[in-house]
């Protein structure tokens, strides 16, 4: 997902993280 990649880690470790950086 692309919110594996814009987390840097991944959603499954920090899929908070990838919500709130693709809402930032």
């Amino acid at each position: 997902m692309l919110t594996c990649v814009r987390c840097g880690i991944c959603a499954s470790i920090c899929p908070t993280a990838a919500i709130l950086l693709e809402r930032r």
